[in-house]
């Protein structure tokens, strides 16, 4: 098999593609294969995005780079969606699943998300984790819709494999 190095998209580019196209967009999801967090100033090209009338807008991340200014433009930018992909509901499981993953990290990310958007008054990213269902993790699943409530997740979708 090849590694390829996936680099992210310049902030120019981007710029050049959004008003080609963000116009005539009604889904744009700013994620695939990649942690689109690992973008050097995403919240900036949620800021591009938000000078459009895209219709839906989200993306999806494992959560563990959130900081304040990303949720704070995701709010301000009327970001749909984003999605935390979460593969256990457990520090032991989600560790051994999500190799480098810090559980305890997450969780601090998904508090601080929660805090930001509890102040907020109307629209707001919805939130949703994604978890595929293993061997592994199966019997985790009540607990991620336990942990899913705590956060005030809208939706958990159980990927089968």
């Amino acid at each position: 098999t090849k590694n390829y190095l996936i680099t992210p998209m310049k902030l120019d580019l981007f710029k050049v593609i959004a008003k080609s196209v963000f116009s005539k967009t009604r889904i744009l999801y700013l994620s695939c294969m990649a942690e689109p967090l690992m973008t050097k100033n995403f919240d900036e090209f949620l800021d591009v995005v938000g000078q459009y009338s895209v219709p839906y807008v989200g993306y999806v991340t494992n959560g563990l780079l959130f900081t304040e200014k990303v949720i704070q433009s995701s709010i301000v930018n009327k970001v749909s969606e984003i999605t935390i992909s979460i593969d256990g509901a457990t520090k032991k499981t989600y560790e051994h699943i999500r190799t480098g993953g810090d559980f305890n990290k997450l969780l601090s990310k998904l508090e601080l998300y929660k805090s930001m958007v509890s102040k907020i008054q109307g629209q707001r990213p919805s939130l949703r984790f994604n978890f595929t269902v293993t061997k592994s993790n199966h019997l985790e699943m009540p607990l991620l819709v336990d942990l899913a409530k705590h956060f005030d997740v809208q939706i958990i979708k159980f990927n089968f494999d």
